[in-house]
């Protein structure tokens, strides 16, 4: 019972002495912790929308980034599925796709850059992406710019003046009246190309300057071999992982969208499944 009272008071200044640094280190440890919870929890965060969800009719401002050199579409609207919800303002960059293609040429007959737009998210390396299947334009088009009209009447009204061509203005403008010749739309502007599927094909991913590819494999036969830019999307993610834990090319049995942007063919995956060849397939 002594020896018991006599070691209570010093244990006690023992544990006295510990305490402290440990309390200012457990109370800093939990105010770390609270803030990092408190910033992840944070309403205001950018959310992800997940891949392949569809957004039909969603108004926005398209513009030209020159520094990332890429398109990217602004929403007036919040962007939302049951388990995510982006606020309006985000930029999403969009994806070259025969439709893109035709909103370009139509943007630069248009007032302001409006558009109302359906087109399917993707996800990839923690980024969303816009592909464009249909858009409307909101803007109204440009006035059509008359033809410069030369010569200067003085101010006696002496003489008629006349344009480049040697046609009396005033007669010049009731020509161009009663024309009325519209503008061409997009369609006779430019025959956008319709986008295919590609089913139940084989290849492998190539890294080709600076950008991933799809290269068809034609399993031993003596077939021209045709590249396909990938465009990023959640499956693009799956099929690099499974390539990175392989030695050597993995082929892949794909099923995707093939659109044409500027002149090059580029592949949507759909789908993907890793062939197994066992080595008897040659290239």
């Amino acid at each position: 019972m002594f020896v018991l009272s006599s070691m209570q008071p010093d244990a006690a200044r023992r544990e006295k002495g510990r305490s402290k640094p440990d309390r200012v280190f457990r109370h800093s440890l939990i105010g770390l912790l609270a803030l990092s919870t408190a910033l992840a929890a944070r309403p205001d965060q950018a959310a992800l929308l997940p891949d392949g969800l569809l957004l039909r009719g969603i108004d926005g401002q398209v513009a030209f980034d020159i520094d990332l050199q890429a398109w990217f579409f602004e929403s007036r609207t919040v962007l939302s599925d049951p388990r995510s919800t982006v606020p309006k303002g985000v930029k999403l960059q969009l994806l070259p796709s025969g439709a893109l293609d035709s909103l370009q040429i139509d943007l630069g007959q248009r007032t302001r850059s409006d558009y109302r737009l359906w087109a399917k998210t993707t996800l990839y390396e923690g980024k969303n992406y816009l592909f464009v299947h249909h858009y409307l334009p909101l803007a109204p088009m440009e006035p059509t710019q008359s033809s410069e009209l030369g010569g200067e009447s003085p101010r006696n009204g002496t003489h008629v003046p006349v344009d480049n061509l040697g046609i009396p203005i005033a007669i010049e403008q009731r020509r161009a009246a009663k024309k009325r010749v519209e503008r061409p739309s997009v369609a006779s502007a430019k025959a956008r190309k319709p986008n295919t599927l590609m089913l139940d094909r084989v290849g492998y991913l190539v890294q080709r300057e600076g950008h991933l590819t799809f290269t068809l494999d034609g399993l031993g036969l003596q077939l021209q071999t045709r590249q396909l830019s990938l465009l990023p999307c959640r499956l693009l993610t799956r099929m690099q992982k499974e390539q990175r834990a392989s030695l050597t090319p993995v082929h892949f049995r794909i099923a995707g969208l093939i659109t044409e942007y500027q002149g090059h063919d580029y592949l949507m995956v759909q789908r993907a499944a890793q062939v197994h060849d066992y080595g008897n397939f040659g290239r």
